[in-house]
């Protein structure tokens, strides 16, 4: 139970827990009161949800208590950080200033809670007031015609009464002899004394109807279901904000109940603010310290995480841009290579034009069409007649000493190859054992080597 008042408080059970016994006990009666407040607004908002919506002492009531406990939470959620976040580790000017918002929204949770328990306590005096002018209210609307007639007969009754007052007055003056007329009871003064009796018989007369009128008032208000007819007036037209009005209204007794209820909830604040700094402050500043530097170490390995990321993707951008210029510098020398086998074949071609043109130039001499590299080149060519399996590949890469696979018997070495571009001859050193040819014929998939000065040759298939 201990442990659930001092996370009422806002603070770490398990940090108040290494302190000392005075503050567990602070912090203790800190949640302590903050837990009360909470219980009391679960009540105060129940109660009030019930007379809002006229349900007072009924099953309703029950409907509307998830709603107060609700409320309760979130009264005990705000109080705790309204604790919780005053740390004595700030200066006293720092933590005054923090807490002037504080103390103001305990002001209003104050209020707010203390409001609805105050109509309870109140219930009574609200209750008699509002049936009073409700009351008056039905009364007046009940008799609003004889009302009216009540009223002019009021008036015209005053009107009587200075009337009386003024021939008294007037004759009073007469008899005294102010008047100029003589002392005595002269000409004058029977005619002020007829005016004086006729206002008095007049004004007699306006009262006995004042009366009469208003003993009609009381027949018919008798006649009619007063109690209910209030009942139905406040159901319709009384509310939350009439009661607040009568409430209020009531002045002292309802000021020192709502001044009580602020101060409770402004207790846990005060009692925090002029608390000393004590031993759960310390371990608090400790364990922010510690965060802070984890914090600080995690940014730094999560800075150097992508200060490494950044460098492999440099390094990735740097090994693409050279397997570019690589493949670049290929298809360079492809068309390099493409260029100068088409410059050849038309340097062979118009050799072969002159020739035809001077055939019988003996010093010119008899010149052939160059093989077809492309037929012979990246293509394995399998020898035929041969005991082992052998195999030949002539790769295309440079105008000379390109490269050449050789395999026997699944044995591969590497060599090198030559072409002759003005004779059908090839070269082709394995091993630094040179031997030349000549082309004798090539297909598709069929190729002929001679052995250059020898009637024998080799024979392949692709």
């Amino acid at each position: 139970m201990r442990d659930f008042f001092i996370w009422c408080s806002g603070a770490s059970v398990e940090i108040v827990k290494k302190c000392d016994d005075k503050e567990i006990s602070k912090y203790t009666n800190i949640g302590i009161v903050v837990f009360c407040v909470a219980f009391l607004s679960i009540f105060s908002a129940t109660y009030f949800l019930s007379f809002a919506f006229n349900t007072e002492g009924t099953n309703f009531v029950w409907l509307y208590l998830p709603i107060g406990i609700i409320w309760g939470f979130i009264i005990l959620s705000l109080d705790r950080a309204i604790v919780s976040t005053i740390s004595k580790n700030d200066t006293l000017n720092i933590q005054i200033l923090k807490s002037i918002p504080r103390v103001a929204l305990a002001l209003m949770i104050g209020i707010v809670v203390a409001t609805p328990l105050e109509f309870k306590i109140f219930e009574k005096e609200v209750n008699n007031e509002i049936n009073a002018t409700v009351s008056k209210k039905v009364e007046d609307e009940s008799a609003r015609t004889i009302q009216n007639e009540i009223k002019t007969k009021k008036e015209e009754v005053a009107k009587r009464e200075k009337t009386k007052e003024d021939a008294r007055i007037n004759l009073k003056n007469e008899v005294e002899g102010k008047t100029g007329q003589g002392v005595g009871y002269g000409t004058y003064a029977k005619l002020y004394k007829e005016e004086f009796d006729k206002a008095t018989q007049e004004l007699n007369k306006a009262s006995n109807e004042l009366a009469t009128l208003e003993n009609q008032k009381v027949t018919l208000l008798n006649t009619i279901d007063l109690e209910g007819k209030v009942n139905e007036y406040k159901a319709q037209k009384i509310g939350v904000i009439e009661r607040v009005k009568v409430l209020y209204s009531l002045g002292g007794t309802h000021l020192a109940i709502t001044i009580l209820f602020v101060l409770i909830e402004l207790l846990p604040l005060l009692t925090k603010l002029m608390s000393n700094k004590g031993g759960y402050d310390e371990l608090i500043l400790e364990e922010e310290n510690n965060k802070l530097e984890l914090a600080r170490i995690g940014h730094q390995k999560e800075t150097a995480l992508k200060n490494e990321l950044k460098d492999l993707d440099n390094q990735k951008y740097t090994q693409k841009s050279k397997i570019k210029l690589e493949i670049e510098k290929e298809l360079q020398k492809k068309i390099l290579k493409k260029l100068a086998e088409a410059q050849n074949e038309i340097a062979i071609k118009r050799i072969d034009e002159f020739r035809q043109k001077n055939i019988a130039d003996p010093n010119i001499p008899n010149t052939q069409q160059p093989i077809n590299r492309a037929k012979l080149e990246d293509k394995f060519w399998k020898q035929k007649n041969a005991l082992d399996n052998i195999e030949y590949f002539f790769r295309n890469g440079q105008p000379q000493d390109n490269e050449l696979i050789y395999s026997e018997a699944g044995n591969v070495s590497k060599g090198v190859w030559n072409y002759n571009q003005t004779k059908t001859e090839i070269s082709i050193d394995i091993n630094n054992q040179k031997t030349e040819f000549e082309v004798a014929e090539i297909k598709q998939d069929y190729l002929k080597l001679k052995y250059k000065g020898l009637d024998d040759s080799i024979e392949f298939e692709s």
